[in-house]
C-alpha cells in the first residue's frame, strides 16, 4: 500500500491548481524585474553599518552551524546506534531545548566580559568580548541539544542492512562514518542545520549583550534601527526582506533533503541510491577535472564580484554607456532617436537597433536616468548566455561535464567579465542568439544514420513549427539588439538544419528571419523618415585601420592561445562529431563579424561572439575526447591553466579600475554640470549630463568620425562654439591616450581654445568656460 499511496500523493502534487502556478509566475516576475524593490534595497544596503552587520551575521551563523553539526553528528551517531548504551541521554538533551535563552544571559555575560579574570590573565591584550566567539558559543549551546536529538533519530532509522554492508566493505570506522553514514543522514543534517541557522540568524539577545565590537553587531541590531524616525516604512520593509531572504534561499536549496527526510523511512532506499550516485559521480571525477572545476568556480566568483562593483557604481564606466542611457530617456519621453537631419541640434547618433533600449523604458519611467537597471539587464543576459551555452553542449554531446565547462568558460574570459555588466547592448544580443541555437538543437534531432530524412524528435510532434517560429523570433530579436548578430547564429542554425536533412525547415527559417528582419527594417525606416538606415548603417561605417585589427587579434592570440588553438583544432579534426555541424559555422560567422574590430572606435565587444564560439569549442572538445582519457586530462589541465592566467584580467581593464577609483572627481564634475546656467558639452563625462537630467546635445566621437569622412557638416556646431552658446565644455585628457583627438576635430579644438578659457582641472577632465 505504501507505493500506491506514494504514487497517489505524487499525482496529486502533479495536478497543482492554476492559482498556484499563477502565484509562482507572479513571484518570479517580481524577483526578476527589480523595478519594484531595487531602489529601496540599494538604500538599505548603502546605509551605515547594515551591509557590515549582514556580513557579520552570515559568518557567525555559518560558523555556529558548522560547529553544531560537527559536534552534534558525532554525539548523535554514538547515541543513535542500536547497540549504544545510554541512549536515554538523547531525551535528556531534548529536555534542554526548553531552557529559555534569557536564563543564560547573565552567566554568559559575566564569563565573556571577564574572560581575562576567568583565565587568570591568559588572554593577553585581546578581550574575548571584542571577538565573534561570544555570539557563536551561545548559539551552539542553544541548538546543540535539538541537533543531537534530531540526528540521533535519523541515525536510528538507517537500515541495518545498509550499515552492515558498509561495515563489510571497510573496517575503518572513520571511513564508514564519513563516506556512508553522513551521506545517508543528509536529510536529518539538512533539517538540523536549517534549524540551527535560523536560531543564529534571528538571535537578538546574544547580538545585543555579548559583544562590544561594532563590526560584529549582527543585522538584527541594524534592522532595529530602521524603526527609528527618519526611515520610511517601505525602506524598513525592504530591510526586513533582505534579512529574511537568505533563510528563504537556504530553505529552497535544502528542500530536496528536507522532503527526503519527511518521506523517510519509506523512501530511504531510493534516497540512498541517489545519494550514492551523486557521491560516486564526484568520486569518479578525475584529478584534472576537479582542478578545472575549482578554477572555473573561482573565475565565476570573480565575474560576480566585478559585476557587483559595476552595478553599484552610479556613474558611466564606458563612453558608450551614456548615449544609450540618453536614448532610453528619449524613448521614455516619446521622442525619436533616429534622426536623419543632423544640421540642427541635438547632434546625436543612435548606432544600435531599439530592442535593448525599449526593454528599459518602464524602468526609466519609474526611476529616471540611472545606469544600474541597464547594467543589471546586461549582467543577467551574460549569465543567461553562459547557461544557454551549457545547454547547447548538453543537447549536442550528452556530456554534463563538457556542458558545465563550456558555460563557465564563457564567464571566465576577461572580455565577458569586463563587458558583461556594462550598460551596452551586446550581452542581450548574445543571450538571445544562443537561446535560438539551443532551441534549434533541442527540437530538431540529428539523423539516426542511413538515407532517411531526419525528423524532429518523436516526442515533440506538433511542436516543430512553433519551435521554428520561436527560433526565428529569437534570431531577429538578437539582430534588433545589435545588428552584427545577423551572421553567426543564423548561419549556424541554417547549416545545422540543412546538414540534418531538414532542408524544408532550413529554408523556412531563412525565409522567416529574412522576412521579419527586413519587414521591421522597412517599417522603422519609413517611420523615421530614413533616419533608421542613416543611424544604423551609414553612421556605422567608420574608418578601418589595419593596425587596430592586428592589435586586437594579437592580444587574443597572446592571452588566450590555448582556447584559440582548441577552437582551430576542433574545427579541423572533429568533422565527424555531431556538434561540429553547429559549432563550425558559428565559429566562422563569429570570426568574420569579429574582423570588423579594425574600425576606429571599436572595442572588445566585437569579439564576444567569438568568445562564445571558443567556449563552446572547449566543451565540445572535452566531449569529443572521451575515448582518449589521457588527452582529455591534458586538455583539462591546459584549460585550467588558461583560465587561471586570465583571472587578473587584461590591461584595458585598468581604465575601468581608474574610473571606479575616480568616484569623488566624477561627483565634483556632476556638481559643476548641475550648477551651469546654460547648455554643456562633454566627451568622457557625457554620462553626468544624462544623470543631471540634461539631454545630450553632441556626441563627440560619433559626429567627429562622420565629419572626417564628409558625412556631417560641423559648421553649425562650430558657429555655436564661436557664439559661446555653451556655459561649460568638458574635455577628458588622459596621459598616453589621444582620446580628445578622436572625439574632437581640429577645427573644434581650435574654436574652443579661441573662445573658451581653461578654468580648472578635475582629475583628468579640463573645464572650459567662455572667455
Amino acid at each position: 500500500m505504501a507505493p500506491q499511496s506514494q504514487r497517489q500523493s505524487t499525482s496529486m502534487l502533479a495536478r497543482r491548481p492554476g492559482w498556484l502556478w499563477l502565484a509562482a509566475l507572479l513571484t518570479l516576475c517580481y524577483v526578476l524585474i527589480p523595478a519594484y524593490w531595487m531602489a529601496n534595497s540599494l538604500a538599505v544596503l548603502s546605509s551605515s553599518g547594515f551591509a557590515a552587520g549582514l556580513s557579520s551575521l552570515l559568518r557567525v551563523s555559518a560558523a555556529a552551524v558548522a560547529l553544531t553539526l560537527l559536534l552534534g553528528a558525532a554525539a548523535a551517531y554514538a547515541l543513535g546506534r542500536p547497540e549504544a548504551r545510554g541512549r536515554g541521554m538523547r531525551y535528556a538533551a531534548l529536555a534542554l531545548v526548553a531552557l529559555p535563552q534569557i536564563a543564560l544571559i547573565g552567566a554568559l555575560h559575566l564569563l565573556f566580559s571577564n574572560s581575562c579574570e576567568v583565565s587568570a590573565g591568559a588572554c593577553g591584550d585581546r578581550q574575548l568580548y571584542t571577538t565573534p566567539w561570544p555570539l557563536i558559543v551561545p548559539y551552539v549551546l542553544l541548538t546543540l541539544p535539538l541537533t543531537v536529538a534530531l540526528l540521533a533519530a535519523g541515525f536510528r532509522d538507517l537500515a541495518g542492512a545498509q550499515v552492515a554492508e558498509a561495515d563489510a566493505a571497510s573496517q575503518l570506522p572513520l571511513r564508514i562514518y564519513g563516506r556512508t553514514i553522513l551521506p545517508l543522514a543528509a536529510p536529518a543534517l539538512a533539517a538540523a542545520g536549517l534549524i540551527g541557522f535560523i536560531a543564529g540568524w534571528n538571535g537578538f539577545l546574544s547580538a545585543v549583550g555579548f559583544t562590544s565590537a561594532s563590526k560584529y553587531r549582527a543585522a538584527p541590531i541594524a534592522l532595529s534601527l530602521f524603526g527609528n524616525i527618519g526611515f520610511g516604512v517601505v525602506v524598513a520593509l525592504a530591510a526586513a526582506l533582505i534579512v529574511s531572504g537568505p533563510l528563504a534561499l537556504l530553505a529552497l536549496a535544502l528542500q530536496r533533503q528536507l522532503a527526503a527526510g519527511a518521506d523517510a523511512p519509506a523512501d530511504r532506499r531510493a534516497s540512498s541510491r541517489r545519494l550514492r550516485r551523486l557521491q560516486q559521480a564526484w568520486l569518479d571525477l578525475s584529478g584534472p577535472a576537479r582542478v578545472l572545476l575549482v578554477v572555473l568556480a573561482l573565475s565565476a566568483y570573480v565575474f560576480a564580484a566585478e559585476g557587483w562593483r559595476v552595478l553599484a557604481f552610479p556613474y558611466a564606466l564606458d563612453y558608450g554607456e551614456a548615449p544609450l542611457l540618453d536614448q532610453t530617456m528619449r524613448l521614455a519621453h516619446g521622442q525619436s532617436i533616429y534622426r536623419a537631419d543632423l544640421q540642427l541640434a541635438p547632434f546625436t547618433i543612435a548606432n544600435y537597433p531599439p530592442l535593448y533600449l525599449l526593454a528599459q523604458v518602464p524602468l526609466a519611467w519609474l526611476f529616471g536616468p540611472a545606469f544600474w537597471y541597464g547594467r543589471l539587464l546586461s549582467w543577467l543576459a551574460m549569465i543567461g548566455a553562459a547557461l544557454f551555452a551549457g545547454l547547447i553542449l548538453r543537447a549536442l554531446t550528452g556530456d554534463r561535464l563538457a556542458a558545465l565547462v563550456g558555460g563557465l568558460t564563457l564567464l571566465a574570459l576577461p572580455y565577458t567579465r569586463y563587458w558583461g555588466p556594462l550598460y551596452r547592448v551586446d550581452a542581450l544580443a548574445l543571450c538571445l542568439s544562443l537561446a535560438a541555437l539551443w532551441l534549434t538543437v533541442r527540437f530538431f534531432a540529428a539523423p539516426a544514420g542511413g538515407a532517411e530524412e531526419a525528423r524532429p524528435h518523436a516526442d515533440r510532434r506538433g511542436r516543430p513549427a512553433l519551435a521554428l517560429v520561436a527560433v526565428a523570433l529569437l534570431l531577429v530579436a538578437a539582430v534588433y539588439a545589435r545588428q552584427s548578430y545577423g551572421l553567426a547564429a543564423p548561419l549556424a542554425a541554417f547549416v545545422w538544419l540543412w546538414m540534418q536533412r531538414l532542408r524544408r525547415q532550413a529554408l523556412a527559417l531563412a525565409g522567416l528571419v529574412a522576412g521579419l528582419g527586413l519587414g521591421l527594417f522597412v517599417l522603422l525606416n519609413l517611420a523615421t523618415g530614413g533616419g533608421f538606415f542613416f543611424n544604423i548603417v551609414t553612421a556605422n561605417v567608420n574608418e578601418v585601420k589595419g593596425e587596430l585589427l592586428r592589435q586586437y587579434l594579437g592580444e587574443l592570440g597572446m592571452f588566450m592561445p590555448i582556447l584559440v588553438l582548441i577552437t582551430a583544432l576542433f574545427a579541423l579534426l572533429a568533422a565527424r562529431e555531431r556538434s561540429w555541424r553547429l559549432l563550425l559555422p558559428y565559429a566562422v560567422g563569429a570570426a568574420l563579424s569579429g574582423l570588423t574590430i579594425g574600425k576606429v572606435g571599436s572595442n572588445i565587444n566585437y569579439l564576444l561572439e567569438f568568445c562564445a564560439a571558443m567556449s563552446l569549442a572547449a566543451g565540445a572538445a572535452l566531449a569529443w575526447l572521451r575515448r582518449a582519457p589521457r588527452i582529455r586530462h591534458a586538455l583539462m589541465l591546459a584549460l585550467a591553466l588558461q583560465v587561471f592566467l586570465l583571472l587578473p584580467g587584461l590591461s584595458y581593464q585598468l581604465f575601468s579600475q581608474f574610473r571606479l577609483d575616480s568616484r569623488a572627481d566624477m561627483a565634483l564634475v556632476g556638481e559643476r554640470i548641475r550648477a551651469a546656467d546654460g547648455p554643456v558639452l562633454a566627451d568622457e563625462d557625457i554620462g553626468q549630463l544624462v544623470l543631471a537630467g540634461r539631454p545630450l546635445l553632441f556626441q563627440p566621437f560619433e559626429l567627429t568620425q562622420l565629419a572626417r569622412v564628409g558625412k556631417w557638416n560641423q559648421a553649425p556646431l562650430l558657429e555655436a562654439i564661436e557664439r559661446q552658446e555653451y556655459a561649460l565644455i568638458l574635455i577628458f585628457k588622459f596621459p598616453g591616450l589621444p582620446l580628445d583627438r578622436d572625439r574632437w576635430t581640429d577645427q573644434m579644438r581650435a574654436a574652443i581654445e579661441r573662445r573658451y578659457a581653461e578654468v580648472e582641472q578635475i582629475g583628468f577632465t579640463v573645464v572650459y568656460r567662455p572667455r
